[in-house]
């Protein structure tokens, strides 16, 4: 979950890992969206906020607005295929605009049973 990579081709081994070839995707500079990044951190923050203050979702202090978004995503307890699609957005931007309606879903889904995850 550090950086994003597509598999090229996979290796024979001998290693109970999976090995590869690889390329590595950089992720796109985000510095330049720092305002329309910093309104979707706030609202992701809005959409868990009954989760953090029931202590379900812990938010770490001095996360970037790009690196909280980013974990965001990979948290959430969601179907594989929907959380490959968000990780797949091919910049931070994107991601987030992918992952609010997601939360909100979350959100009505899990009001009633008082468990976000």
């Amino acid at each position: 979950g550090l950086a994003r990579f597509e598999v090229e081709q996979e290796l024979a081994s001998t290693t109970p890992f999976r090995v590869a070839r690889v390329r590595w995707h950089e992720e796109p500079d985000a510095s330049g969206q720092h305002v329309a990044l910093t309104r979707l951190r706030r609202q992701v923050e809005t959409l868990l906020l009954p989760a953090i203050a029931q202590g379900e979702v812990r938010m770490p202090q001095g996360m970037s607005d790009q690196a909280l978004i980013n974990a965001v995503c990979q948290a959430l307890d969601i179907p594989v295929v929907e959380k490959l699609a968000l990780l797949e957005k091919p910049d931070v931007l994107l991601r987030g605009r992918a992952l609010l309606p997601i939360l909100e879903q979350l959100v009505i889904k899990l009001s009633g049973s008082g468990h976000i995850h």
